[in-house]
């Protein structure tokens, strides 16, 4: 196993534990349990201003090092790509001009 591997083993440990810390590998809304499509969710878009500029990588092991505290964790779920996506455009926080005809 090269060196490439063997990070891309570790980024993906790191992202597992930060799932089952968050409540488990799996989408929270749908249920999906594709570990490759699953994401971290900041509830009802709530971002502290010290951690917005946080790179991702080291959110995930700021979370797994216990550094981010119980407080922030709060705010956070697991959901897949789709429905993060699916929750930005129900809050029309990202695309406030593409809402649903569904919605209407």
């Amino acid at each position: 196993m090269d060196r490439r591997d063997k990070l891309v083993l570790r980024r993906q440990k790191i992202r597992r534990e930060v799932f089952e810390i968050l409540g488990g590998v799996f989408c929270q809304k749908c249920g999906n349990t594709d570990i490759r499509v699953l994401t971290i969710n900041h509830l009802d878009g709530h971002k502290e201003p010290k951690t917005q500029r946080i790179n991702p990588r080291r959110r995930y092991r700021d979370i797994v090092n216990g550094v981010t505290s119980k407080e922030e964790l709060k705010y956070l779920n697991v959901l897949c790509q789709n429905c993060n996506i699916l929750y930005e455009y129900e809050r029309e926080n990202r695309f406030p001009k593409m809402r649903s005809p569904m919605l209407e």
